[in-house]
């Protein structure tokens, strides 16, 4: 079990990865005066930088949310949260 968020955290590396190519791409045809080409790429790089941010999110989420939990049950069983 512990082999999925370390595949999970190279997924995110790879959004982002992803995105740095597809802006030198982009750069590369704004300097060669294709601005459709470059608007194309310019839009891939965002939607894979957002993919990646999602998950980040989703996994930074998930463990504020079981932080959260936690310290709510060691409240209700009278015991004092570190805060």
């Amino acid at each position: 079990m512990r082999r999925f968020p370390a595949e999970l955290n190279e997924q995110i590396a790879r959004e982002y990865g992803a995105s740095q190519q597809y802006v030198a791409i982009a750069v590369y045809y704004d300097a060669e005066t294709l601005p459709k080409l470059a608007e194309h790429f310019y839009r891939q790089a965002l939607e894979e930088r957002h993919d990646g941010l999602r998950t980040q999110i989703r996994i930074d989420g998930h463990r504020i949310g079981s932080e959260a939990v936690e310290q709510r049950d060691r409240l209700a069983g009278g015991g004092r949260a570190d805060v």
